[in-house]
Parts: structure tokens; C-alpha cells; sequence
């Protein structure tokens, strides 16, 4: 799961070579040959994230999962952006096989830039307040300073993208661009203003769905002196997948399905009529689970079905349709049969 990657990242970024150079640690909760001063915070922190894994770790950052997250760590040195390897960033968010770096590409650097403590990411929802921030210089004129390529977003609608970013001057500007897949690039955010004295959250929705997303940022005047972005993030509501029908009858059915981000609810609807569900079609029931038992069904019928993930009220996934099924005909399940036991005669 991509959320608990992006937790066992936060985990290895809280502590530095010299306090833990002996610890050892994955997502399967295991520490293998702590240090004495390390036990005790590591076994928290694994305990912690076992808490998270048990609940749904989807629902730790709100109604939507955590697709990709960027927020460039703590670091006393600057890195071209173009060879930053990724602080949060894993291979797996990326819908292409490679490194991290070879997703990324721009001008500008990933470090510190002399940032003093007030100027590190603060002041909005979900700052990081680390060390580390993309940044850029003189140099940069208003073309593409960041590129993200290949964001793995395949299942996902609802796209909702965050990010903080200060100016170099109260009159600079972000703009924002994206793609899908091999399509056109649209505007996102145009002229998104920004001040050199606050950090502020800039946010936007992606209505559009695919496989591959790219992100485009820019900035204006030209050749501004800085401009500082963090805490890059996509999220989405994930549809559920790997549809399954189960135990069929003459009048029930058991339907379930997987989902790789526990969204907490589902919306089933089942029908007769091969028709697909708009996005205001009424379920037919919600579940919290990732089955559903139906009942009350017709001999004899062929029905098709469709569920949906409810990130929240207002933010559901797209219908995916499972296999139809027909429930098998009464016969003679309705009958009853008497026999006699009637003496045999022989003459």
C-alpha cells in the first residue's frame, strides 16, 4: 500500500545516521538489532503504525488516499532538481519503471537555500516545516521549473492537488499545468498569487481520470529571484477492484470485492438492466465491508452490478462494474415429495 510506504519514509526521515546507525526496520514491523537508545521510540513509532494499518492508513490523511507526496525532507545541502532522488517519493507512485530522479526534471534545486526557521513551510494545513524545499534562482526564466512525470494514478478519480509555496517578492505568481496520459495540457492554477512573507497553501481539483498524471509548475515575473514550493501532494479517491461473485441462489447473492486504500463505505447498485449508473443513480445498499449479501432476489434472472467507493459524501469514485450473474431457477425446490411405504403384494 502506497500510504504505508509514505509512513515508513517518515519514520526513517525522524531519525539521523548517528542516533540510529544500527537500527533496522520495514513495513512488516520488524526491528532487527536496535540500539539501547533507540528501542524504545522505534517500538512506539512500529506500534503506532500498526494501529494505522488496522484502521485503514487511507483515512489518516482525510477522505482521500495519498497518491504521491513530495515534501524534500531536511537537508544542509542543494541538489539539482533534476537529480533529486526523493525524500517521501517512492518507484511505486510513478506509473513508469525507473528511479525516482528520472521522474523529476526542471530547473532549480531541492535544499536548504539559506532558509532561516521562520522561512521553513508553515503557516498552512499539512506543512511539513522541515529543512528542505525546492527553490530558484536568478537564473530561471518563466518556463517549466518543475516537472513530475508519470504519477501513477491509475483507479483513482476525484484528483485533488496541494501544495505550499512562497514568493521571492510579493508580486510573484505560480502557475500550474497538468496532463493525462498522452492528452493536452490544461491550466490548473493561472497566476496563483504568492507572498515573500507567508507561506500559503495553494489547492485545485482534477476532474479528469487515466492511467499517468503530469504535473507543470511555473512561475512569473521571469527570472524572479526565488520561489520556494513544498509539501507536493496528489490525492484521490480509489475505485474498488478485483470484483468477485460469490455464493449464487435462487433468491440471494454474495458479492465482493478489494480495494487497495480503505475508503471506510461502498455503494452497491444491482440490476436487472445492463444499463450503467450515473454519478446520481440511488445505491441499491452501502456497506462498510468489501462484500455485500443480497436478498429478496428473483429466480431465474440475470442481474448486473456496479460499487463505487464513498470517500465522503461528495466524493465518491466511479462505478465498476462486476460480472452479471443469473440466479438459478426454482425448479422444484418448491415442491415437496411424500413417500408411502405401501406394502408389495404377490399373489
Amino acid at each position: 500500500m502506497k500510504q504505508v510506504l509514505h509512513l515508513c519514509s517518515k519514520i526513517r526521515g525522524l531519525f539521523s545516521a548517528s542516533q540510529c546507525s544500527d537500527v533496522g526496520y520495514d513495513c512488516r514491523l520488524t526491528v532487527v538489532r536496535p540500539s539501547f537508545d533507540c528501542r524504545s521510540t522505534m517500538l512506539k513509532l512500529c506500534s503506532v503504525l500498526a494501529i494505522l494499518l488496522t484502521i485503514g492508513v487511507g483515512n489518516v490523511w482525510g477522505d482521500n488516499a495519498v497518491i504521491y507526496y513530495e515534501s524534500f525532507g531536511s537537508t544542509s545541502s542543494n541538489t539539482a532538481f533534476s537529480s533529486y532522488s526523493g525524500y517521501y517519493a517512492m518507484t511505486s507512485m510513478f506509473s513508469t519503471s525507473g528511479t525516482v530522479a528520472s521522474h523529476y526534471s526542471g530547473s532549480g534545486s531541492v535544499g536548504k537555500n539559506n532558509l532561516s526557521a521562520a522561512n521553513l513551510s508553515s503557516g498552512y494545513t499539512g506543512a511539513s516545516g522541515l529543512s528542505g524545499c525546492y527553490h530558484t534562482g536568478t537564473a530561471d526564466t518563466e518556463g517549466t521549473i518543475i516537472q513530475i512525470s508519470n504519477i501513477d494514478i491509475s483507479g483513482y478519480s476525484n484528483l485533488h492537488l496541494s501544495f505550499g509555496a512562497l514568493g521571492g517578492s510579493a508580486s510573484h505568481k505560480v502557475n500550474v499545468s497538468y496532463k493525462i496520459d498522452n492528452g493536452s495540457v490544461t491550466s490548473l492554477i493561472s497566476n496563483g498569487a504568492i507572498t515573500n512573507a507567508n507561506w500559503s497553501l495553494k489547492e485545485a481539483d482534477i476532474t479528469s481520470t487515466g492511467s499517468s498524471l503530469t504535473l507543470y509548475f511555473k512561475h512569473t515575473p521571469s527570472k524572479a529571484w526565488t520561489i520556494r514550493l513544498d509539501d507536493i501532494k496528489i490525492t484521490g479517491c480509489p475505485a474498488p477492484k478485483t470484483l468477485t461473485n460469490g455464493t449464487i441462489t435462487a433468491t440471494t447473492a454474495r458479492l465482493s470485492w478489494a480495494d487497495g486504500d480503505d475508503t471506510g463505505s461502498y455503494e452497491v447498485y444491482c440490476s436487472t438492466s445492463s444499463s450503467t449508473p450515473g454519478t446520481s443513480q440511488t445505491p441499491t445498499t452501502t456497506v462498510t465491508t468489501k462484500y455485500v449479501d443480497l436478498e429478496s432476489l428473483t429466480s431465474g434472472t440475470t442481474y448486473y452490478w456496479w460499487v463505487r467507493s464513498k470517500c465522503s459524501n461528495t466524493n465518491k469514485s466511479a462505478w465498476v462494474a462486476g460480472t452479471s450473474f443469473d440466479t438459478p431457477s426454482a425448479g422444484c425446490s418448491n415442491y415437496s415429495f411424500v413417500f408411502l411405504n405401501i406394502p408389495f403384494w404377490r399373489p
